[in-house]
């Protein structure tokens, strides 16, 4: 079957243009282009439309934007879908603006209004090319021109104010956002949620977060992870634990030093009697958020609790050295030596062997009760094993020497210790 030269002509100008095209021949290609348009063949403007679609396709956008400006010149219809995709492939690979500028252009010329989608790709153009202040103006006229901002609209201009260190504008687009009552997408949230806790916003963040779970969007593990970093940070208590029951009730498993940071919340707010309560409703088995929880008891003077948990810890098998440690710190610092000795046993039928933080403790209580020859004693088992006291101990052992008249005792710990840093 043989064919008609109107079907065979705009096909055999498709493949001229698309040849010489790929191959970048842009002078000719346009030159056969302004033919194709001119001679108005059938079938000619979707011939020129799966041209743009085809060099776009394959990183042309330049000859593509050559055959848009010859369709327009020629009063071929082209849809706003087509300028959309011309325009956000110059955005992706960061052209020129005046080449954006060239595209939109040719889009008012042929009476196409702009899309939500359109106004997005130009923001996004004028913020890549740092003309700040016009994007912004884009942004406030957008309504003059149709359109609502979307979920797109915020995400490209706060990240690019945050980027720019422009926190408190981005703040009030985000503020003019929460008013706009604006349906956001998973990619907004999982851009800006993380940009604000780290520019250490834990209001909006948290506030981002509860729009995030009313519209049924689904947090992920980055969400979760930077927002409850953020509320640590910050000590919101009540936010931090009810994001960790969210995260707990989605099924993702919290990090285990998620919960170390929770007890040292708790801990700093001095809501000890709160702290157990969590520790035994969660069920957690991390021995690093109990440990903050007994150092959080010790600087509390709570010692009562602090050795019931560590008793219960110790059957439990969840107490380590650093455990023990913490609560025969505060002892010995409080010269309460007889219960540190009682401790000591047990910790030593648990299993757990002291080590040179659990000697350093032992020198600073013998030092308080001014038994210097005792804490000596156990400076000379220290350098034996080449541990190192912390300063502290040092320079309670030293200065107690001092007072005791032994001064090359002192000397001989003090050159110990700046000998080995």
């Amino acid at each position: 079957m043989g064919f008609t030269p109107e079907t065979v002509y705009p096909e055999t100008y498709f493949k001229i243009v698309l040849k010489l095209g790929l191959a970048g021949n842009v002078k000719e290609m346009e030159g056969f282009c302004h033919h194709m348009v001119k001679d108005r063949c059938p079938g000619a403007g979707e011939a020129l439309l799966e041209l743009i679609d085809v060099f776009v396709r394959h990183g042309r956008v330049s000859e593509a934007v050559k055959v848009l400006v010859n369709m327009t010149a020629g009063g071929y219809r082209v849809s706003v879908d087509t300028f959309n995709v011309l325009l956000g492939a110059l955005v992706k690979e960061k052209r020129d603006f005046r080449d954006m500028v060239l595209v939109y252009k040719e889009m008012v010329k042929a009476g196409v209004l702009p899309t939500v989608e359109t106004l997005n790709y130009l923001i996004e153009g004028l913020l890549e090319s740092d003309r700040f202040e016009s994007a912004l103006d884009q942004y406030r006229r957008m309504r003059k021109k149709g359109c609502s901002p979307n979920s797109r609209t915020f995400e490209i201009i706060i990240q690019a104010l945050f980027a720019k260190d422009r926190t408190d504008e981005a703040v009030v687009v985000l503020n003019e956002m929460f008013e706009l009552d604006c349906q956001l997408d998973l990619s907004f949230y999982t851009c800006i949620v993380p940009l604000l806790c780290r520019e250490n916003k834990p209001a909006e963040g948290i506030g981002l977060f509860k729009m995030m779970r009313a519209s049924d969007v689904m947090p992920d593990s980055q969400i979760y992870g930077v927002l409850l970093q953020c509320l640590c940070k910050n000590l919101y208590l009540d936010d931090l634990i009810k994001v960790l029951e969210d995260m707990i009730e989605t099924g993702l498993t919290p990090p285990s030093h998620v919960f170390v940071d929770v007890m040292n919340v708790f801990c700093t707010l001095g809501k000890i009697d709160d702290a157990l309560k969590f520790l035994e409703d969660k069920h957690i088995l991390e021995t690093s958020a109990y440990n903050v929880f007994l150092e959080g008891c010790c600087n509390t003077g709570k010692i009562t609790i602090a050795k019931d948990l560590l008793v219960e810890m110790s059957e439990r098998n969840l107490a380590d050295c650093n455990s023990w440690n913490s609560l025969i710190r505060w002892l010995c610092e409080n010269a309460r030596i007889r219960e540190v000795f009682e401790l000591l046993g047990r910790m030593v039928v648990s299993f757990s062997i002291p080590d040179c933080a659990t000697y350093s403790a032992l020198v600073v209580g013998n030092c308080r009760i001014s038994n210097h020859r005792e804490a000596l004693d156990i400076f000379q088992h220290v350098r034996a094993k080449n541990w190192l006291l912390d300063p502290t101990s040092y320079s309670e052992l030293v200065k107690g020497l001092c007072l005791e008249e032994m001064a090359r005792e002192a000397a001989d710990v003090f050159y110990y210790m700046s000998s080995n840093g």
